[in-house]
């Protein structure tokens, strides 16, 4: 086993998913094969490490060679202000962190944006153009 992440619980009791070497290296596989891999990728870990989105981001930074910007915690002015000021290219977060985002201002995003993977959510993944940002106004409820 490479790790232990206990589940929220929200069906029942929390209890420990045991993840492999193995469920690491092919969801960077799938990831990849959806996202595509560039070199300058940047990918923002603003979910905790214990949290297996936030894990997600820093092995398969690690599995790719790309660059993996960890937060110690989520902080929407901090995120809005990383995503404008420091070419992030990914972002993955839980839906409560998407709508504290959009809520903050209307403010676009970089150009370095490129997707934004809202976790646990309907959304599916949402693409952003290249020459675009992330228009903040479709997304919200």
């Amino acid at each position: 086993p490479h790790s232990l992440i206990y589940t929220s619980g929200t069906t029942g009791q929390p209890k420990g998913a045991v993840l492999t070497h193995g469920n690491f290296y092919w969801s960077a596989v799938a990831s990849a094969a959806n996202l595509g891999v560039r070199p300058d990728d940047r990918w923002l870990a603003c979910l905790p490490l214990y949290h297996v989105g936030g894990l997600s981001i820093a092995l398969r930074s690690a599995i790719y060679g790309t660059t993996a910007v960890i937060h110690e915690r989520f902080d929407e002015a901090r995120v809005a202000r990383a995503l404008r000021e420091e070419r992030i290219s990914l972002l993955s977060v839980v839906a409560n962190m998407l709508q504290r985002l959009y809520a903050l201002d209307d403010a676009p995003y970089g150009p370095a944006l490129r997707a934004v993977l809202p976790l646990n959510t309907a959304l599916g993944v949402i693409h952003v153009e290249k020459d675009t940002c992330l228009d903040c106004s479709t997304l919200r409820g």
